[in-house]
């Protein structure tokens, strides 16, 4: 595909599937009536439900048949803005009073979660995309309480 070429044909719930940085980008099913695409995202669904008067739309899914196919503007805004997620998902960070730890970028927060709180090697950690204006002030902030000494138990 030409505006994702780096997604590799995979499987994802079952269906047949392009992945994008080995999370579902996109999901092709046919059925017995219509064909169904899967975006992966009900945002995504939602950002295009004005490009799809006449199509049958649910949460996640989007159906079609072969006589009304799906413009190719709309697979390809689909396309775009599942990669927008899963690029912004990705790419978070994540510190521990101040120190980043990079390996920690599989632990991606997701567009519907501000922040995760993530333990690893009996530490604990805080991954918040960075796109958010108040990353900064909550690292900060999360730095400050795993500073303070525990009470004694």
């Amino acid at each position: 595909m030409q505006i994702a070429p780096e997604a590799e044909a995979g499987t994802s719930y079952g269906t047949a599937a392009l992945l994008y940085r080995k999370k579902p980008l996109i999901g092709f099913r046919v059925a017995q009536r219509h064909l169904s695409i899967f975006p992966f995202s009900p945002q995504v669904v939602d950002a295009v439900r004005g490009l799809l008067a006449g199509f049958e739309l649910s949460k996640g899914t989007i159906r079609f048949t072969i006589a009304a196919p799906l413009p190719d503007d709309v697979v390809r805004e689909i396309v775009r803005r599942g990669m927008a997620e899963i690029t912004a998902a990705v790419e978070c960070c994540c510190s521990t009073a101040g120190t980043p730890w990079p390996n920690l970028s599989g632990f991606a927060t997701g567009l519907n979660v501000a922040a995760r709180i993530v333990r690893a090697a009996r530490r604990t950690y805080l991954c918040i995309a960075q796109r958010w204006r108040w990353a900064d002030d909550l690292i900060a902030a999360f730095s400050r309480l795993t500073a303070l000494r525990r009470p004694a138990t």
